[in-house]
């Protein structure tokens, strides 16, 4: 079954080929750590960066920590496609109501990589 299972947020510098730092918080358990590298994007002005936020979907109900990482790619405008077994659909959430942007839509192949 389909269901929404926590949000992804990324920190990163400058752009394309640049590392991901990100943290996985899910609506069960512990906040997981992953790196990361974004190897194809529109990211727009790279120099603002802002954090790129993603509601996380998994399309298995058995989902176990680290299952994150793997190759995403895009699949449609904002949504990236990939994991473990290709079970997961990352969603770029909407802009934040401080003004702060998510480019995260920006992003069309990333490699995530479990830290702990």
């Amino acid at each position: 079954s389909v269901r929404r299972i926590g949000i992804l947020t990324c920190d990163v510098s400058h752009g394309t080929g640049e590392s991901l730092i990100c943290d996985f918080h899910g609506e069960e358990g512990p906040p997981e750590a992953y790196s990361g590298i974004i190897e194809e994007a529109d990211l727009g002005d790279a120099d603002d960066m802002a954090d790129l936020s993603w509601s996380v979907v998994a399309n298995s109900k058995n989902v176990e920590s680290g299952d994150l990482a793997g190759d995403y790619t895009q699949k449609g405008h904002g949504a990236l496609v990939g994991g473990r077994a290709k079970s997961f659909t990352l969603t770029a959430l909407a802009p934040e109501e401080d003004g702060s942007t998510n480019l995260a839509d920006g992003v069309r192949k990333m490699t995530l990589t479990a830290s702990n």
